[in-house]
């Protein structure tokens, strides 16, 4: 026997809408609406009536039609109890949720407003910023890698500042030091037309080879490559004047590949070297020979100069590797000997023009000594792609 309740009720109807079965004493409340599903052949489903719901389904072959009468509240009355209990779990989650956002951004977003800010820093021209925060995970490589860019970036400013001013001071003094160079030279093109008108051929080439030399020197066209074939020019006017002095004691031997004649070089970097090698190679021993090659390798352009002279005693030359590594700025090279500084210069103007791994090295045994000068083969292109870098931070770092 089935009782109903208030909010459910179970109607059964034949196809003709004829009332088979109905809870006693219940009075049939949404009777229309089952017999217009019946009629309608709805089908069976779920059909909302008023604030009931009717569950209706067909009983075959005997062509019955079953509804079930339901309250809404009756009907959803497991859901909102579980609605109230998901709604419980999810207050009583919110504190761990508030503690995982809020490490999450102390772990995460904080370190990279922290950056942004110090980005924003080296954007409006500070320089030298960094972060300490000792972290090994992908935040940490982050901070590690901006202070490493910063600090390059810093020391790369500090070195073009360094480099505008050696450039300066150079131009001021090589413009201090023009005035007597000029009266000399001027001296001497009148010794030489002199020399020229008495017969004295002699003393004329002598005065010839020193007036290009200083002609070099003076610098009037600002020339600051010349072509390898013109700094042998200059070459073979200083060792005229060197065999003129020494006569037959010094040979001069010279084996150039023809390919590297017309390569652009820094003007006036051979003859400070050989001088050099005559001066404590050769005149120490009496006599000697010195050897010029040139040759192209890989990248490099390499000029070698060898003499066969006492060599250099090798704390000197440790010394000299040294420095050479490391060479000190121009304003220090006052505490050296005419050597010393004649050999870091060259090495000093090589490196502010192309940088390294372009420059000198020296070997040396009792047998002799070899200067290696290594360029690199597009050497112009290089040496103006890196001015027009240097010129640019400078114009940067001064705007800011």
């Amino acid at each position: 026997r089935y009782i109903s309740s208030p909010t459910e009720s179970i109607y059964l109807y034949s196809n003709k809408c004829d009332q088979i079965f109905r809870p006693a004493g219940s009075a049939v409340k949404h009777a229309d609406s089952m017999t217009r599903l019946i009629r309608d052949r709805k089908g069976p489903g779920v059909y909302e009536a008023g604030e009931d719901y009717i569950i209706y389904e067909t009983i075959e072959p005997l062509h019955w039609n079953l509804f079930l009468q339901i309250s809404s509240d009756e009907l959803f009355h497991e859901v909102r109890k579980q609605s109230h209990i998901i709604l419980l779990l999810c207050l009583s989650t919110l504190p761990i949720i508030f503690l995982a956002v809020s490490n999450i951004f102390q772990d995460i977003i904080k370190p990279i407003n922290i950056l942004v800010n110090k980005m924003h820093q080296m954007e409006i021209g500070e320089t030298g910023v960094t972060m300490t925060w000792n972290r090994s995970d992908e935040i940490g490589y982050l901070v590690s890698s901006f202070n490493k860019m910063s600090t390059e970036i810093d020391d790369l400013i500090n070195r073009a500042y360094k480099e505008e001013i050696a450039f300066a001071n150079a131009e001021i003094k090589a413009l201090q030091t023009q005035i007597n160079p000029h009266f000399l030279y001027n001296t001497l093109e009148t010794i030489n037309w002199k020399a020229q008108l008495e017969g004295v051929d002699e003393i004329s080439d002598m005065v010839m080879a020193l007036s290009n030399l200083m002609e070099a020197g003076i610098d009037r066209n600002g020339q600051k490559f010349v072509s390898l074939k013109q700094e042998m020019d200059y070459v073979e006017n200083y060792m005229l004047l060197i065999q003129k002095r020494f006569g037959n004691k010094i040979t001069f031997q010279k084996e150039m590949d023809p390919d590297t004649l017309e390569y652009p070089i820094p003007k006036l970097i051979l003859q400070p070297l050989i001088e050099n090698a005559i001066r404590h190679g050769i005149e120490p021993k009496g006599k000697g020979r010195i050897c010029l090659t040139s040759g192209y390798e890989k990248d490099f352009l390499i000029l070698q100069i060898m003499d066969d002279g006492v060599g250099i005693p090798a704390d000197t030359l440790a010394w000299l590797s040294a420095s050479l590594s490391h060479p000190p700025s121009s304003h220090s090279q006052g505490k050296f000997s005419n050597t010393e500084v004649g050999i870091l210069n060259v090495q000093r103007r090589i490196q502010l023009i192309y940088g390294n791994p372009y420059g000198l090295k020296i070997k040396s045994s009792p047998e002799g000594t070899k200067v290696i000068i290594n360029l690199p083969a597009d050497g112009k292109m290089v040496a103006e792609e890196k001015a027009k870098r240097r010129k640019k931070i400078v114009s940067n770092c001064a705007d800011r």
